[in-house]
């Protein structure tokens, strides 16, 4: 590691009573809290300073008087390799966090973009009281990395992409959901690029599907990160992203946006495909449709089957293809 001072350690170790459950449970959230790492059981490790010596000396006194032992322990003087075993301890414990902060940050996204479809006044608050916990979770996580562990800066990103969603939905005007559209004119969508959120999933493969199928068969995709507001002009129209024309409106999903603006409801199976689609995107149950919960689950397969968007892509229209001829012969 070419230090020219070595580390200093505290250790921390302890025992507790035996049926003292709840203290064991306290003790833990502490230790996990303050950053510790498990060395063996009830041996846990902090490096040397006054914090932590002070942190530590609290925890001790909180055992002691729920009944149970501890002793702390400085030490110095251990080789390279035992130091950066360590370090490396320390930095995996602070990645995994990470990992699982941009996960949820990425799932607020997601649930924050679906809701305000509905309700976009009432959801605010609520997501806004989000970001100060996740804030507050991206403080403590930092104060608690000792060593730079990796994912820190993807942490970062991931909240600020989270912000700043929350931070444009409330410059994006809400649409008039209550007002009513004459059909859009089909040949002036054409030799379009369609925008839309990456991961795709049953309301965005379906659109896309009606339309490359019913609007443009030359129409080209691409695909953006979760909570990215792209701008719409003439040839970039985005759909499914909140803010979009083309997304959900009341009760409805984008596809069924889609097939009201462009008049295409008086297809029996396709209002049969978009019940579907509402049934598994919502899962409201609103149409009760059967089928549902069989296309959700070809649907999840195909997601971990494909890597990337434009494979799933692929195969999403192939498979709405099959679908959609299945219901017409029905029909």
């Amino acid at each position: 590691m070419g230090k020219t001072q070595r580390l200093g350690w505290l250790l921390l170790l302890y025992q507790l009573p035996t049926r003292s459950s709840n203290l064991r449970v306290k003790i833990w959230r502490r230790l996990q809290k303050l950053g510790a790492i498990n060395l063996k059981s009830s041996a846990y490790l902090l490096p040397y300073n006054e914090t932590s010596e002070e942190d530590f000396q609290w925890l001790c006194q909180e055992i002691i008087d729920g009944g149970g032992d501890a002793i702390l322990l400085l030490a110095y003087g251990l080789s390279d390799e035992e130091e950066e075993e360590i370090v490396r301890l320390f930095q995996e414990a602070r990645a995994k966090d990470y990992e699982g902060f941009i996960e949820e940050c990425n799932r607020r996204i997601e649930e924050f973009e679906r809701a305000v479809q509905g309700d976009p006044v009432g959801v605010m608050e609520r997501f806004k009281v989000e970001e100060r916990r996740l804030r507050s979770r991206l403080d403590e996580i930092q104060m608690i990395d000792f060593f730079g562990a990796p994912g820190r800066e993807e942490a970062i990103i991931a909240f600020r992409t989270f912000s700043d969603a929350l931070r444009r939905a409330g410059e994006v005007p809400v649409t008039e959901l209550s007002r009513e559209h004459k059909p859009l004119n089909r040949s002036e969508y054409q030799g379009k690029i369609w925008l839309t959120r990456s991961g795709m999933h049953i309301d965005r493969l379906a659109s896309a599907w009606l339309i490359r199928r019913f609007l443009d068969p030359n129409a080209r995709f691409e695909f953006v990160p979760a909570g990215q507001i792209p701008p719409s002009s003439q040839e970039r129209i985005p759909f499914d992203i909140y803010g979009a024309f083309f997304s959900h409106r009341g009760e409805d999903c984008t596809f069924e946006t889609l097939l009201k603006s462009f008049g295409l409801t008086d297809d029996p199976a396709l209002n049969t495909l978009a019940q579907i689609v509402h049934d598994v995107d919502l899962k409201d149950g609103k149409f009760g449709r059967s089928e549902a919960a069989g296309i959700d689950l070809v649907i999840q397969a195909l997601r971990e089957k494909c890597e990337g968007d434009e494979a799933l892509l692929e195969e999403g229209l192939a498979l709405f293809d099959a679908l959609y001829e299945k219901l017409r012969s029905k029909e």
